[in-house]
């Protein structure tokens, strides 16, 4: 799962939207950024709810809300650590309510995605409390 947020140019019809021409992963009638897709995203093009899909969602908020990855519409990531811990406690407590209820792949998927998460939530809080480096 966490691989997948990695490339979030990655066309999306076989997860978000069955237009092969969108080219956002996160697709929704009022995100697709394609000029000649039609809008006509229905239910029946929607992916499957899953576990996997649910933790796999979270984990991309994550990444967004630690600067990781541009919040679609926006130019430029922007860091909210506090959104990010919020966003990985969800994570976790979806894991914890879960036990003894997931796959073995689901089990891999949440390990992975807690991981991930936060080694990036503690890298970017030490950049952020780091001192500014001087110049020579």
């Amino acid at each position: 799962m966490p691989e997948e947020a990695q490339s979030p140019e990655s066309q999306c019809s076989e997860s978000q939207c069955s237009d092969s021409q969108c080219s956002d992963s996160q697709c929704s009638d009022s995100q697709c950024s394609d000029s000649q897709c039609s809008g006509s995203h229905t239910a029946e093009s929607m992916p499957e709810p899953t576990l996997s899909f649910l933790a796999g969602n979270l984990y991309l908020q994550s990444m967004i809300a630690l600067g990781l990855l541009p919040m679609p519409g926006a130019d430029k990531p922007e860091v909210h650590l506090d959104q990010a811990k919020h966003t990985i406690d969800l994570i976790e407590m979806l894991r914890e309510k879960t036990e003894g209820n997931r796959t073995e792949q689901e089990n891999k998927e949440f390990e992975q995605i807690l991981h991930d998460s936060r080694m990036a939530y503690v890298n970017i809080q030490q950049e952020a409390a780091a001192p500014p480096a001087e110049e020579e």
